[in-house]
């Protein structure tokens, strides 16, 4: 069960970083926005990122907890 929810976990991470990297890129890419849009729209995406990684790693370490 423990296997089950990290890999669950960690596949967020994956989906979330793909649609991170996205948005990041549209943002950069895209002539039509002006400096502050753009900069709003790449933290959005490097928060898509972030977040689930975050998590990931609280979880793994909530599942796999070593005591001393």
């Amino acid at each position: 069960m423990k296997k089950i929810i990290k890999l669950a976990s960690w596949g967020v991470v994956a989906l979330g970083s793909l649609f991170g990297a996205s948005k990041v890129l549209t943002a950069l890419l895209d002539t039509n926005l002006g400096w502050p849009a753009t900069a709003a729209t790449a933290a959005i995406g490097i928060g898509f990122a972030v977040v689930p990684y975050c998590i990931a790693r609280a979880v793994n370490e909530i599942l796999y907890e070593v005591e001393l």
